[in-house]
């Protein structure tokens, strides 16, 4: 993204404040769910806290993924497009619907049951194949990319 930006790279610096606030959500719930399962002597009740807070953390904060969305799709849909450059057009519209696709997850704190609930499909199914499509095709324009931009300096372009 930095080698896409011209001027001070601020949505590289989106990009990477965005992964390491998500890492925090990431890493997150299973650490709860190992303090669930550390005393399987304690009351269930508290264990049952323990465990929802992990599965509402690790659904509901998808969230957080917009901050590198955003500039993932900033840079993609305004930088000069060439032959070496990693993210096309294309690529910055896929990532505005899978931004709008991960906000689905807000809604597993409303209903217990149901697709709209924590572990149905519309706020963890679709999220989660959604963005399992979206990390392939991201990593696949990357690799890419690299080879393209390696080839070049191969060449002396």
């Amino acid at each position: 993204m930095k080698r896409m930006e011209t001027g001070w790279p601020i949505w590289s610096v989106l990009q990477f404040a965005g992964g390491c606030l998500m890492s925090m959500f990431l890493v997150f719930p299973p650490l709860l769910w190992g303090v669930a399962a550390f005393s399987p002597d304690r009351p269930a009740d508290i264990t049952l806290i323990i465990h929802e807070l992990a599965n509402l953390t690790l659904v509901t904060t998808d969230q957080y993924f917009i901050f590198q969305f955003v500039a993932l799709a900033v840079v993609s849909l305004t930088a000069p497009q060439d032959q070496l450059s990693a993210f096309p057009r294309w690529f910055g519209y896929y990532t505005i619907w899978t931004a709008f696709m991960f906000e689905l997850g807000a809604f597993g704190f409303i209903p217990r049951t149901g697709p709209f609930a924590w572990n149905g499909l519309f706020v963890f199914w679709i999220p989660l194949s959604i963005f399992c499509a979206w990390i392939i095709v991201a990593s696949t324009l990357m690799l890419k990319a690299i080879g393209r931009q390696s080839r070049a300096l191969t060449k002396g372009i």
